[in-house]
């Protein structure tokens, strides 16, 4: 008996469905299969016999196995099993001769070997010029001859609309009149204020010349005055050395030592009774006012301090007389040493003030001389002070009426001479207009390169407009096929591949010259980017605006490990490949590089010799049995 996916049910099941004990079942183990280890398991030998032995739909036996049932003896039981390994017997020896049957199916495979891929890309574009230009009439005539018409090729030079130029010929003589009528009335007001002109000239180059004389006059006094201000300064640094010379020739030398000394004493870098020289000069001496309050401040508070230690020891009931007494003769040390002090600096200060007062006569006659040589020198210098200033107003007086004096003034003002340039320019700038008007008007318009009229916008007969559109040209020796290239694609597009393009039954030579930077919409609504391939050598059987096909090789990889493109096959996971291994069908993961139209590089899990399933008629899944039924290469 067989479950719904053909394979033998356990013996255990078959007790259940005929209500037999499965101890009972036990007895009888050996008879399932007697010739199992020969003809393989009933589920490779018998599964596709199901509908040859007339059990096609299992779920009506399993439908009377769930109505009651009286047992059935064990020799029943004995006998429908021996019936069924006969059968599985006959069946065995039928299609296999006694043997396994041999269920793998026989699959095509071909053997990896390494060769070149190039990939190419194949697509059509639309040709178009590099350069349109828009042609505009220079002239307001009529036209009286065209020559051109949508889709006519021109050459460089070729004569194309042709003017007439009658009144563009009057309106030039009438503007030459205007010009000379300009040009004569400009030159009577020059020649007018020219006149005047000269006696203005004259009249402030002799008003210049005074204000330089007078400068030049004060100059003189000023340089004078310099020469008295500098006998003046060279006195008084005379009277400062005789003050010099004064103090130091009234001195002996053993005096001036000795007013040193005390001065150094007195004013030096340590204070009495202060070896570790705490106080300098600078908190010693108060210069200003005499007074040497650091010293006293130092000696009172020393005093201070003793006389409060003795107070202190006294009312310390733990002080001996001992320490009393030390306190006292403290205090008594510091007094004498502050009387000490007071006692040399007023013998100090009698001493310099004896040696200063020897000296104080010569120096006090000495410095008034100083004084007032040194007055006499200010005074002198400000006197040169005020004529130098004299000097300075009167030479900038000369320079202003110098510069004043134009000597080329015409005698026209600014605004009058401006006011007659323009009318001569304007006058100049419409004849000129004018004369090119009819010479431009003359030569027409002619084509300024190789191309075809793509538009016509003036005919024979029509009044053309200055700056209105005659005609469009497009450029025949500048061209490029524009592709609109997929978001996903553009990258294999690179400025500088080469290409090659069809257009008709003509081949061409190409090269990418641009690539957008940008994505647009086209008509569909889907993005793209263009992409221009320039037609390296375009001739006359190229139309605009045609479709052309562009074949471009962007990638190649040599001597790599490939396979045909019909092996590789995709999933959500990635690209794979069948191979046969050990009588099973296995998916193997790849990883592609190159690709081309038949052919495709394999970077990653394939090496040289591996056999690959080619079959692309059989249905393969993973794990099926199979065996090679070819092994080629191609």
């Amino acid at each position: 008996m067989f479950n719904k996916k053909g394979k033998p049910e356990n013996q255990e099941d078959i007790a259940k469905k005929n209500e037999v004990e499965p101890e009972n079942v036990k007895d009888h183990k050996e008879l399932e299969n007697p010739d199992e280890k020969e003809t393989g398991s009933l589920e490779n030998g018998i599964d596709e016999e199901q509908t040859d032995l007339g059990m096609d739909d299992p779920d009506e036996l399993d439908a009377a196995a769930a109505k009651p049932k009286k047992k059935l003896p064990n020799w029943v039981i004995i006998v429908v099993i021996a019936v069924l390994v006969g059968a599985s017997v006959i069946g065995s020896k039928a299609f296999g001769g006694g043997s396994k049957k041999d269920t793998s199916t026989a699959l095509n495979v071909i053997k990896v070997e390494k060769g070149n891929v190039k990939e190419t890309i194949n697509t059509s574009g639309t040709v178009q010029s590099d350069t349109t230009k828009i042609v505009y009439s220079p002239v307001n005539a009529k036209v009286i001859v065209s020559n051109v018409k949508v889709g006519k090729a021109v050459k460089a030079g070729d004569k194309l609309i042709q003017f007439d130029t009658t009144t563009l010929e009057q309106d030039n003589q009438q503007s030459q009149l205007s010009l000379q009528a300009a040009n004569q009335s400009n030159q009577e007001a020059y020649d007018a204020a020219n006149k005047a002109a000269s006696a203005q000239i004259k009249a402030a180059n002799e008003a210049a010349q005074s204000a330089c004389d007078a400068a030049n006059q004060l100059a003189d006094a000023v340089d004078a005055q310099g020469v008295a201000v500098n006998q003046a300064w060279s006195d008084y640094n005379n009277a400062v050395t005789a003050l010099d010379d004064a103090e130091s020739s009234v001195l002996s030398d053993e005096q001036k030592q000795q007013l040193d000394k005390d001065k150094d004493e007195l004013y030096g870098t340590k204070i009495p009774n202060d070896p570790e020289g705490k106080r300098n000069q600078d908190g010693w001496k108060n210069e200003k006012n005499g007074v040497y309050t650091e010293k006293y401040n130092l000696l009172d508070a020393k005093i201070v301090a003793a006389d409060d230690a003795v107070q202190a020891a006294r009312f310390d009931k733990a002080s001996s007389q001992t320490d009393i007494e030390q306190k006292e003769k403290d205090l008594a040390e510091a007094k004498r040493i502050k009387d000490e002090t007071d006692a040399r600096i007023k013998e100090l200060e009698a001493e310099i003030a004896s040696i200063e007062g020897l000296i104080s006569g010569q120096i006090a006659a000495a410095q008034a001389t100083s004084d007032a040589v040194y007055a006499k020198a200010q005074a002198e210098q400000a006197t040169y002070d005020a004529m130098y200033s004299q000097w300075e107003s009167a030479y900038q007086a000369a320079q202003n009426v110098n510069g004043n004096v134009d000597t080329s003034s015409t005698g026209v003002t600014a605004s009058q001479k401006t006011q007659m340039e323009m009318s001569s320019n304007a006058a100049e700038l419409a004849a000129m207009t004018a004369q090119q008007l009819v010479e431009a008007g003359r030569a027409g318009l002619s084509a300024d390169f190789d191309g075809v009229i793509s538009e016509v916008s003036a005919a024979v007969g029509t009044q053309a407009t200055q700056g209105a559109p005659m005609y469009t040209v497009v450029d025949m020796n500048h061209l490029n096929v524009q592709l609109e290239v997929s978001t996903n694609d553009y990258g294999k597009y690179q400025v500088g591949k080469t290409a090659s393009i069809k257009i008709g039954s003509n081949t061409y030579d190409g090269i990418v010259s641009n690539v957008n930077a940008m994505a647009t919409s086209n008509v569909k609504g889907n993005p793209v980017v263009i992409v221009n391939v320039k037609i390296n050598n375009p001739d006359g059987n190229i139309v605009i605006g045609g479709t052309a096909k562009v074949s471009m090789n962007v990638a190649e990889a040599k001597n790599v490990i490939c396979v045909p493109t019909e092996v590789i096959n995709t999933s959500a996971s990635g690209e794979f490949v069948y191979m046969i291994e050990n009588g099973k069908v296995k998916k193997v993961p790849v990883t592609v590089g190159v690709a081309s139209d038949t052919k495709v590089e394999v970077t990653e899990g394939l090496s040289e010799g591996n056999q690959v399933v080619s079959d692309t008629v059989a249905d393969i899944t993973e794990g099926m049995d199979a065996t090679p039924a070819e092994t080629s290469s191609k």
